[in-house]
């Protein structure tokens, strides 16, 4: 995000430029650690004063490099010699939250995207939407993964009113300029209301819902969604599809857990039941492509479908489960009967809810628990029969053991036990 630098810079613009140019062309032929030692770029760095002009073209030139280290140096030294007006430090500190967030530094992307937040209103126009909208996901990103779901809500909202009037206007937002999409707002709609939910803010969550105006998600007939989709039109992939069905199925569980925790079981068990429909119904849609129709490229991402689809619903009965214990060992037992059959081990799809999901320990433990008790055939035989309506994608492993699972999933048990002793899990 390039700024104009001061007036009484530009008689060292013609001096410095070819500087600048030799030591880009140093950076571009060695790694970082070497760049650092280089004797050029030591002297350039050596210098006191060094203008804002000579700052900007050096980060400038280093923008496409992976030197995260020497950014983190040069946006920090303009902000602690204080060079520039409060603009350039809007850029400044817009930089080091891009930073660290690529490295994982949340704690610090947090820390020094405060300020620009604040600002915000006094350089929308000059920033451009494209750049706020990437700021405010950076912290929300950050948010969500420290568990901060206050601070979280406050940038959902935010990036709500962004994404809303782009989506309106036509104006496009996102890095690779494509415009937002009905699938876009769904999924800012879910993370705000996902995160207001964490924080067992309910009656906000519902309000969050009436202001989705789309795929009637307001009415709790499988139909009237079914019925909505139609304006996809006929030539939307099976895969497009599936996009939509994921973010929606999301959504129901989100509305149940909104119903239960307001102690209104009724609703949360309709909506829940929704959500379940939604997850076989994906399942459904996976099994039907057809190799012929697709590359095989796009048959893995099948698969990869097949695999989000099996930790949604795992997610959904996990979830439901823990909101409604009345529920608890006819959703625990349809999840076991998907997990048991799927070409990875059910320890993969839990590592993945705690991985990409942020499901605590206490929700998965009773599910692992049961799991490991009723993993024999007779139990199982017994729970097929009663679920008749879950399927399997596949003729079972001629391998397959049901104690070899059994195992498996005890030693999982054991690690997360360890993991959760030494405060590796949420």
């Amino acid at each position: 995000m390039p700024l104009a630098g001061d007036k009484s810079d530009k008689p060292q613009k013609s001096r410095n430029l070819k500087a600048h140019l030799r030591l880009i062309q140093i950076a571009e032929s060695c790694e970082e650690s070497v760049f650092q030692k280089n004797g050029e770029y030591l002297k350039f760095k050596g210098q006191k004063n060094i203008s804002t002009w000579d700052i900007e073209t050096l980060l400038g030139r280093l923008h496409d490099l992976d030197y995260p280290e020497e950014k983190i140096y040069w946006n920090k030294r303009a902000l602690e010699e204080k060079v520039g007006d409060k603009e350039h430090r809007y850029v400044f500190l817009y930089n080091l939250v891009c930073v660290y967030e690529k490295l994982g530094e949340y704690e610090l992307v947090l820390e020094y995207g405060q300020k620009p937040m604040e600002w915000l209103d006094s350089f929308k126009e000059k920033m451009g939407t494209d750049t706020i909208y990437y700021l405010i996901g950076c912290l929300i990103t950050a948010s969500f993964v420290l568990k901060r779901f206050e601070e979280s809500i406050v940038y959902q909202k935010e990036r709500l009113k962004v994404i809303i009037k782009a989506y309106n206007s036509g104006e496009p937002v996102k890095k690779d300029k494509s415009p937002i999409k009905k699938l876009d707002l769904l999924h800012c709609y879910m993370y705000l209301i996902d995160s207001q939910i964490r924080c067992k803010h309910f009656e906000d969550a519902l309000k969050s819902f009436k202001r989705i105006k789309l795929f009637k998600l307001d009415s709790i007939d499988s139909d009237d969604m079914e019925e909505s989709m139609a304006e996809f039109g006929a030539n939307v992939t099976p895969l497009d599809r599936c996009n939509y069905f994921k973010v929606i199925g999301d959504l129901c569980r989100l509305k149940s857990q909104a119903f239960y925790g307001l102690g209104d079981k009724h609703n949360g068990s309709l909506w829940s039941s929704l959500a379940i429909d939604n997850c076989v119904h994906l399942q459904e849609v996976t099994r039907t492509f057809e190799k012929k129709d697709y590359s095989p490229s796009q048959l893995d991402l099948q698969i990869s479908w097949q695999e989000i689809f099996t930790k949604q619903l795992v997610k959904t009965s996990l979830t439901i489960a823990e909101f409604d214990p009345s529920q608890r060992r006819e959703l625990f037992n349809q999840a076991m009967c998907y997990l048991l059959y799927e070409s990875k081990h059910a320890s993969f799809y839990l590592s993945k809810l705690i991985d990409d999901d942020l499901m605590k320990f206490e929700t998965l433990i009773p599910f692992i628990e049961h799991f490991i008790k009723r993993c024999t055939k007779d139990v199982l035989a017994k729970i097929k029969k009663r679920l008749d309506h879950v399927k399997y994608k596949k003729e079972i492993d001629p391998n397959f053991s049901l104690e070899n699972q059994r195992k498996k999933m005890v030693t999982y048990q054991n690690s997360l036990l360890i993991m959760k002793h030494f405060n590796g899990l949420p």
